[in-house]
């Protein structure tokens, strides 16, 4: 680990920010010296602007539940299930230190949970002292490992695989409480550490192998105890599941919840065996040295193993006795039967809960290749064993065995991990996501305003013969990085109308996204110029429109539908442009009492398109009074000659506080996304919410002043306190010191440890 931290303690970091900054204005303007050849940039679209997001929350005092910065009026965050920043982890290390070192902290202690935790499975699984730390540090350095290590939604799954199956056997085979404990409180942190699709392989391989466990129980007891020995263990997976599922209801809940509403759909099974399976051919891989930068299809199918690591598996795989060389060998056949044939496929499919919306299911080749790194302990075992067999003395057999490992397995594995993983660079020559003259620009016109502007993060199109475009800005999340609020964003499950809406001002044709089945995934939006649906952008509060620089000389612009006499230049620099949309069309909220109403969220969103249409064509007359546009019929306040004003408004994460002063009853429209979980209170009365305008949160103020007071909690949240609180009681209660005295099972134990011998492995 020495080795791992040093380059972060000489102020060094592996984050792919700096090369990635290359590849998106304003950043690009100012490559020094990099280019952008990482193939994995998720860590920079998306969990560094998540880190700097989350710092400034906890600053705040709030809680990570709502960003409100993304895809043109927020989503939920805390329920997504891929930032994970209610994981306590994240949360301390974003917290407390710098976004860079964080990352890099965050990363570390991963790798060292990772090495920990194999060398404890393989200990469990009847390894000795060499072959544990052959698969303790060869999984750890292993070229799967460190080519997803920099993506901090993925790196704790490969600390939590092993730790979770270790503790959930040591649990299982002591029935010792404090045992159970533990195992519990490891599978509710691998459920909520990162990317909810690894958290749930993960956690079905634990469930999987707890299962075996109690039939292996049940069969190896003596006839007329099967039962019982059955009962037994199986009281120690309930209590391990149970509990652990408890722990984490906080967050596991609310994002279930929420992605059942999400716009990402199940695949069908024939696109999984046409297009998602792993190839067989992509095992040749495992003796192919991969290249440096590696390509994304090498990252998503990383096999490579060093020879040393393949014959000492084989070694294992072919002689290592003993219930743990069966699990391994188990676990190995039982993913790659699963990620590349169809018959396995189809199993999980039908069989295992979510296996219809993992994606691709090369996502299980970390499962089978722990396996390896386990038999490949197993393995080195044995050969220890036949070379001390040889009468050899004590230390010829341990140089012999150890020269053996750190020239074949250790300096390999070192060599190849750093070849798929980002170089390591100097923070101060190439710091994260700066400040440019367009940022600047993009702050200074925001000043002085209730509502922050929102931003369209375009791509410029030309006119050119083929049309081409300009490099993107503000690509993915990484405008979460200074604060702006954008139509921009990352994520894997965004909920349905906010994924409609920003495909509907990106060009996309209204008939096709409101077509049935077609709900693809949202990584992230894209907004070329010449398609963008400018009359809904300005009906829903877009203030402002990045593109890069100005293009080449005798190269021409294309705005499609827009008159660019409408926008207003703010900024141009080498680092992009700043245009701001007619005055109509301000994103802030607004007070009315005129509705509309159409019978379907397509007819919602035309009139939307006419009313931001009319807003352009007159920016001389100030922002135009609006009508409220319902696709349900509510009771609202009659249209009448009523006048209202914001006075203040504050807005702080996950809650809005504003004041108004109307003469009469009026609609008041928050342009933020529509979400069950809104709970809105005007001078400390809970009253009703209504989803206007397409997908923003209505409700409806009195005449006079009010205090209107929006907060946001996901669905389930507090439902999921509650089962917190249940699993922390069931933890002290297994914590508790207990009298000594023998219970009717035998013991302190919960289980009849008598009834399961024969699953008693290494106390270790």
């Amino acid at each position: 680990m020495t080795v791992l931290a040093w380059p972060t303690l000489m102020g060094r970091s592996s984050s792919v920010v700096p090369s990635f900054q290359t590849a998106t204005y304003p950043w690009a303007a100012d490559p020094r010296g990099l280019s952008f050849v990482w193939p994995q940039s998720d860590q920079a679209e998306s969990v560094f602007p998540w880190s700097a997001l989350l710092q400034r929350t906890w600053n705040s005092r709030e809680l990570p539940l709502w960003d409100p910065h993304s895809f043109g009026g927020g989503v939920p965050w805390a329920t997504d299930g891929v930032a994970a920043p209610l994981y306590p982890a994240r949360a301390l290390l974003d917290g407390l230190l710098p976004l860079w070192l964080a990352h890099d902290m965050f990363v570390l202690l991963h790798l060292a949970l990772a090495g920990a935790g194999t060398y404890w499975l393989a200990r469990r699984w009847g390894a000795g002292l060499l072959g544990a730390t052959v698969a303790g540090t060869g999984w750890m350095t292993n070229a799967y490992v460190w080519s997803w290590a920099p993506l901090e939604m993925v790196t704790p799954f490969f600390a939590y695989l092993p730790l979770a199956l270790a503790a959930a056997d040591s649990a299982a085979r002591s029935t010792s409480r404090r045992r159970i404990a533990l195992a519990a409180a490891i599978f509710a942190l691998t459920l909520i550490s990162g990317n909810i699709t690894y958290s749930l392989i993960a956690a079905t391989c634990t469930g999987l192998y707890l299962a075996a466990l109690c039939v292996v129980a049940a069969l190896r007891a003596g006839h007329g105890r099967r039962l019982r020995a059955f009962a037994s263990v199986a009281l120690t997976t309930s209590l391990v599941l149970g509990i652990g599922l408890a722990l984490s209801a906080f967050a596991l809940l609310p994002t279930l919840a929420n992605l059942a509403r999400a716009s990402r759909q199940p695949f069908t099974f024939e696109t999984l065996a046409t297009a998602l399976l792993v190839p067989f051919e992509v095992y040749a891989g495992a003796l192919h040295l991969p290249d440096s930068p590696p390509t994304a299809d090498q990252i998503i199918h990383m096999v490579y193993l060093t020879p040393a690591v393949i014959l000492l598996a084989l070694v294992g795989l072919a002689l290592a006795r003993g219930h743990g060389a069966w699990s391994a060998r188990t676990m190995l056949v039982a993913a790659l039967f699963v990620a590349s044939t169809v018959p396995g496929a189809w199993i999980a499919y039908h069989l295992l809960p979510g296996f219809d919306v993992i994606r691709p299911y090369a996502r299980l080749l970390p499962v089978a290749l722990l396996a390896v790194y386990v038999l490949a302990g197993l393995g080195a075992d044995v050969l220890l064993r036949w070379v001390v067999g040889r009468s050899l003395p004590q230390w010829a057999a341990a140089a012999t065995v150890a020269c053996l490992l750190v020239t074949g397995v250790w300096l390999p594995g070192w060599a190849v991990a750093t070849r798929v993983d980002p170089p390591y660079l100097s923070v101060e020559e190439h710091p994260p996501f700066p400040k440019t003259p367009l940022v600047g620009a993009i702050r200074r016109v925001g000043q002085g305003t209730l509502w922050r502007d929102r931003i369209i993060p375009g791509t410029a199109s030309y006119d050119t013969d083929p049309p081409t475009g300009g490099p993107p800005t503000f690509v993915g999340g990484t405008a979460l990085a200074p604060g702006f609020d954008t139509w921009g964003g990352y994520a894997s499950a965004v909920p349905e109308r906010s994924a409609q809406l920003v495909r509907l001002v990106s060009g996309e044709a209204t008939d096709v996204v409101f077509a049935e089945g077609t709900a693809p995934d949202l990584a992230y939006p894209h907004y070329p110029t010449s398609t963008l649906d400018w009359a809904l952008a300005c009906r829903m509060g877009a203030d402002l429109l990045t593109t890069s620089p100005t293009p080449p000389e005798g190269v021409r612009d294309d705005w499609g539908s827009m008159d660019r006499d409408l926008l207003e230049r703010r900024y141009s620099g080498p680092d992009g442009r700043l245009f701001a949309l007619p005055e109509g069309c301000a994103s802030g909220p607004y007070l009315t009492t005129a509705s509309t109403l159409v019978d379907s969220g397509a007819a919602a969103v035309e009139e939307l398109r006419q009313q931001g249409s009319v807003a352009m064509q007159s920016p001389s007359s100030g922002t135009p009074r609006r009508s409220v546009v319902l696709d349900e019929e509510v009771d609202g306040p009659a249209a009448s000659g009523a006048t209202g004003e914001l006075s203040s408004l504050v807005r702080d994460g996950a809650q809005v506080v504003a004041q108004v002063e109307t003469t009469g009853a009026m609609w008041l429209v928050l342009p933020v996304s529509f979400d069950d979980g809104w709970t809105v209170r005007v001078d400390g009365n809970e009253v009703a919410t209504t989803r206007v305008d397409f997908n923003r949160l209505g409700v409806q103020v009195s005449a006079g002043q009010s205090t209107v007071v929006a907060t946001y909690r996901p669905p389930g949240w507090n439902i999921g306190l509650t089962g917190t609180a249940i699993g922390l009681a069931c933890l002290v209660i297994l914590l508790a010191p207990r009298p000594r005295r023998r219970s009717s099972f035998g013991g302190n134990d919960f289980v009849d440890s008598s009834l399961t011998p024969q699953l008693t492995g290494p106390e270790s």
